[in-house]
């Protein structure tokens, strides 16, 4: 990966609005991939410089560079999957906390069955039901149907969708957590492709056992 790529992701963090922790968090993180990256660099540049060295002694020598910096990418792979988590199980608890009593339950059944015979929901295919689903009521009638709507992945989007509305700050938290990941991620794999680029092949496991 060159410098202008990594420019690029520097830069487009700066315009993205983040919560404090987590900006410092992202930045150190990039920083780390970008120091990884640049000892890399200057390792191949030294590798193909030294006249020493043949042109398969080069090629073993790249091998084992590839190799430690791939382990070194290793634990960067969704670095922030855990905080993910936490923040979808906080959502989603407190969608649950209010307790209702036998009287409210009875009331919510009886709204939801009249949402769901309103939309005629079980007539609508996947693409129908997405295309509605930023209707609070008409998502209230997908989630409380007895009959899964849509495959489970989706549903959960849903769940965390309606939770975002009556937790907002948890939900902007959960979609900085989400961009994070995937900028991280975007990075290990832009390295990734880079050291393949130069040569570096995963071991053959054959190889490995004898």
């Amino acid at each position: 990966m060159n410098d202008l790529e990594l420019q690029a992701v520097i830069g487009n963090l700066a315009q993205v609005n983040l919560k404090p922790e987590i900006r410092e968090g992202i930045q150190t993180l990039v920083r780390e991939l970008q120091a990884h990256n640049d000892k890399y660099t200057q390792e191949l540049l030294q590798i193909n410089s030294d006249s020493r060295y043949t042109k398969e002694g080069k090629k073993l020598l790249k091998q084992e560079a590839g190799a430690n910096l791939m382990a070194e990418l290793e634990v960067y792979t969704d670095p922030y999957q855990e905080h993910i988590e936490q923040a979808e199980r906080k959502l989603l608890s407190g969608d649950r906390q209010t307790e209702k009593s036998d009287m409210a339950r009875v009331v919510d059944y009886l709204k939801q069955s009249e949402l769901r015979r309103m939309y005629d929901i079980e007539k609508m295919d996947e693409l129908q039901i997405e295309a509605k689903s930023s209707d609070p009521q008409f998502l209230e009638a997908v989630l409380t149907s007895p009959k899964p709507l849509l495959p489970q992945e989706k549903l959960d989007k849903l769940i965390r969708q309606k939770a975002s509305t009556a937790s907002p700050e948890i939900g902007v938290e959960l979609n900085q957590l989400n961009f994070c990941n995937k900028t991280v991620n975007g990075l290990v794999k832009s390295i990734t492709a880079s050291i393949k680029g130069n040569g570096w092949k995963e071991p053959d496991p054959v190889e490995q056992a004898a």
